[in-house]
C-alpha cells in the first residue's frame, strides 16, 4: 500500500461519521502546530484510581501486579502447525504492544494503563483510535495506534466508551462495535468489583480508620470546665454557655494559645483513646484477600521465595495474560490470519525467576529423560525451533552417536560369507570335550553315591594297607543291606531336592535345543554357534549339582544338544563348500569382458 493510499484510507475513533464517509487526506497531511487546544497541569490521558482505592492498600497491589504483566513481553508471532513459535510479525500493532502504543505513552506505559484500568474499573477496553482502513467498511485493519477506554454504556452490539482524544487534549466520548474493541474484564471480578467483594469490605474499613485518625489529629481539645454554681436554671446555662465562648475566644484569639479561667473554676482534660478492634478487621481483610488472590505479603517486600514468586506468576499474572493474549488475538487478527498461524503470545523469562544454572539444570534433565525435545524447550524459552532433526527428536544428547562404517559392513558381511574349516573343526573338538566330561561327571558321580561301590573300594583300600576285616560274611551282607536302606532314602531325598533345579535346566536345555534345531534349518552362521556352545558349557557346570536319576537324564540332554551342534557345524562346512563352488572367477571374468570389448572396438573403427 502506498503512502497516498494510506492516507486515503487511514482511519481516526474520534472523526464523526459524516467525516468518516470523505477523504481525510487534507487533516492528516494539512496539519497546524499553532492551535495547542486544551492544557492542564496534569496529564489528562493518564488513568487515575477512584477516590477509596487511592487512598488504601489496593493501590500497592494493583500498581505491583499492573508492573509486573507491563514487563513481560507480549508480541504478534506467527507459529507453526504445532502451536510452537516461527517468528515475530512486523506490524503496526506489533509495533504498538512493544515500542510505542500512541503519541504519549510507550507500549509499557500503555499495558501499565490498561491493566491498572482493569482492576479498579473491572472491565477496561483497548481501543483502536487510529487504523489503516476504515473500521465502518472493512473488517481486516492493521492497528496504528491504541489507547485505554473506560466504559460507560453497555449496549448488545457495542460500547460506550471515554478515551483521550490526543488532537483536543481531553477525555471524549465515543461508541464503538464490540467486535472491533478488545474488551479486558478482570479475572478476579468478584474479589475486587462485587458491591460486597472482599476488597470493598477492607476499603470501607480503612475509610473508617483514616476518618477516626482525622478526628485524633483535628485541633479540638476535648476537656470539661467545671463551673462553681450548679446549671439547673436556664440562666445559669446561659451563663455557663457564654463563659464557654469566652475560653474559646481567648484560646483563638491568643498568639500561643492561652486563655485564664476563675479560682473557682476546674478544667478536666478528656485524656482517653477511643479504642474499637477496626486495626484487628483490617488486617483479617487483607490477609483474606492476600489469600484470595493468590498472593503473598512477602511478594511486596521483596523476601519471597521462588515457590512463592511461582505460585504468584501461575495464580495471578498467568489468568491476566491469557485474557490478553485470546482477546487481543480474537479482535484484531481477522479468521484468515490465524488460520496462517498468526497469534498474540506473550514471553515469560524464564531466567527472571530461575538462576541460569538451574535453567540449565532443567533443560539437561528434561532432553536427557525425553521429555522434551530441543525445539520445544527452546519455544518455552521464546526462541525460534532449530533446523536441525535431532532437534525435534526425542533422544539423550548426552550419549554418544553410533555411526557405522560402510566398509566394515562390508568387510562384516564378506568374512560371514566366508567358511574356515580350521574354526569348525575346532568347535567340534570342543564339544568333544564336553562330552567327554559329562562322562567323567556320570561316573564320579556314580561311585560317590553307589553304596555298594563306594564298600567295594572302601575293602580294596583296607586291603592294600593289609588291614584284617573282623567281620565273617554274613555280617558283611546285613551291613549291605542297611547300608543299600540308608543310601537309598538319602538318594530320594537328594533327588526331591534337585527336581526344582532339574526341570529348570531341562526347560533351558530344552529351548536350547529347539534353536539348535532351528539353525540346522537356517543354516546360521559360525558366530551363533560359538555362542550356543559357551551356554553348553555353562550347563554342563550346572550338571555338577544334580544327582542320581535327575542327573543322568539331564546328561542325556545334553548329549543330545552336543549331537545336535555337530549336525549344525556339518551343515555350515557344507553350506561354505557349495558358495566355493558357484562363486565365479572375477579376474578371468574381467579379462574376457576386455578381450571383448577389443573386438567391438576393432570391428567398428576399423
Amino acid at each position: 500500500m502506498s503512502l497516498k493510499d494510506r492516507f486515503a484510507s487511514a482511519w481516526n475513533a474520534f472523526q464523526s461519521e459524516p467525516k468518516r464517509q470523505e477523504d481525510t487526506t487534507e487533516q492528516y497531511t494539512h496539519v497546524s502546530y499553532g492551535n495547542f487546544g486544551s492544557s492542564s497541569f496534569y496529564r489528562n490521558d493518564r488513568h487515575r484510581l477512584r477516590f477509596n482505592n487511592d487512598r488504601s492498600i489496593l493501590n500497592t497491589i494493583f500498581n505491583r501486579i499492573a508492573n509486573d504483566v507491563a514487563s513481560v513481553q507480549i508480541q504478534h508471532i506467527r507459529t507453526d502447525s504445532n502451536g510452537r513459535y516461527l517468528e515475530t510479525i512486523k506490524s503496526g500493532l506489533n509495533e504498538c504492544m512493544t515500542l510505542s502504543a500512541n503519541l504519549d505513552q510507550t507500549s509499557r506505559d500503555f499495558w501499565l494503563d490498561l491493566v491498572l484500568s482493569m482492576l479498579d474499573e473491572g472491565a477496561v477496553a483497548a481501543v483502536p483510535v487510529d487504523t489503516d482502513r476504515n473500521l465502518d467498511r472493512n473488517n481486516s485493519f492493521d492497528v496504528l495506534s491504541i489507547r485505554t477506554g473506560r466504559i460507560i454504556n453497555w449496549e448488545p452490539s457495542s460500547v460506550k466508551m471515554e478515551v483521550y482524544n490526543e488532537r483536543s487534549g481531553s477525555q471524549e466520548q465515543i461508541t464503538l462495535p464490540k467486535e472491533k474493541v478488545a474488551i479486558l474484564e478482570n479475572p478476579f471480578y468478584s474479589i475486587m468489583n462485587e458491591p460486597n467483594s472482599t476488597l470493598k469490605r477492607l476499603v470501607y474499613k480503612m475509610n473508617l480508620l483514616d476518618q477516626i485518625d482525622g478526628q485524633k489529629a483535628s485541633t479540638k481539645l476535648n476537656m470539661f470546665i467545671k463551673l462553681p454554681y450548679s446549671l439547673k436554671s436556664p440562666t445559669r446555662v446561659a451563663q455557663a454557655e457564654e463563659r464557654r465562648k469566652t475560653i474559646e475566644d481567648q484560646l483563638v484569639n491568643s498568639k500561643y494559645g492561652i486563655a485564664y479561667i476563675d479560682q473557682a473554676e476546674q478544667i478536666t482534660p478528656l485524656g482517653r483513646s477511643l479504642e474499637n478492634d477496626l486495626p484487628a478487621q483490617i488486617q483479617t481483610l487483607t490477609d483474606q484477600l492476600y489469600n484470595q488472590i493468590g498472593i503473598s505479603a512477602d511478594v511486596f517486600k521483596g523476601t519471597a521465595s521462588q515457590e512463592q514468586q511461582l505460585i504468584y506468576n501461575k495464580k495471578v499474572l498467568k489468568p491476566i495474560l491469557d485474557l490478553i493474549e485470546l482477546e487481543f488475538t480474537r479482535k484484531f487478527l481477522t479468521p484468515t490470519a490465524r488460520t496462517q498461524g498468526q497469534k498474540i503470545g506473550y514471553f515469560i523469562d524464564a531466567f527472571d525467576m530461575v538462576t541460569p544454572t538451574e535453567v540449565g539444570e532443567m533443560a539437561n534433565a528434561l532432553s536427557r529423560n525425553e521429555i522434551l525435545s530441543a525445539n520445544e524447550f527452546r519455544s518455552i524459552l521464546g526462541y525460534r525451533p532449530n533446523d536441525s532433526e535431532r532437534s525435534d527428536q526425542l533422544i539423550n544428547k548426552n550419549m554418544p552417536i553410533q555411526t557405522v562404517d560402510p566398509s566394515v559392513v562390508a568387510q562384516k558381511e564378506e568374512s560371514d560369507d566366508t567358511i574356515n574349516q580350521e574354526e569348525i573343526d575346532e568347535e567340534i573338538k570342543k564339544l568333544d570335550e564336553m562330552d567327554s566330561q559329562i562322562d567323567d561327571i556320570l561316573e564320579h558321580s556314580a561311585q560317590l553315591y553307589d553304596p555298594v561301590a563306594r564298600h567295594e573300594r572302601y575293602l580294596r583300600e583296607k586291603a592294600k594297607l593289609g588291614i584284617k576285616s573282623r567281620a565273617s560274611s554274613q555280617q558283611m551282607t546285613a551291613m549291605r543291606k542297611e547300608t543299600n536302606a540308608r543310601t537309598q532314602a538319602m538318594q530320594e531325598a537328594v533327588n526331591r531336592q534337585s527336581s526344582d533345579l532339574s526341570s529348570k535346566l531341562k526347560m533351558d536345555i530344552k529351548s536350547e535345543q529347539d534353536k539348535t534345531n532351528s539353525a540346522n534349518e537356517k543354516e546360521l552362521n559360525l558366530a551363533e554357534i560359538r555362542g550356543r556352545n559357551q551356554a553348553l558349557a555353562k550347563k554342563i557346570e550346572s550338571l555338577r549339582t544334580t544327582h542320581g536319576s535327575a542327573q543322568k537324564k539331564l546328561a542325556n540332554d545334553l548329549k543330545t544338544w552336543i549331537k545336535n551342534e555337530r549336525q549344525a557345524l556339518t551343515n555350515i562346512a557344507s553350506v561354505g563348500q557349495k558358495k566355493k563352488k558357484s562363486t565365479p572367477d572375477i579376474s578371468v571374468s574381467k579379462k574376457e569382458i576386455t578381450k571383448r570389448a577389443d573386438t567391438i572396438y576393432k570391428k567398428r573403427y576399423k
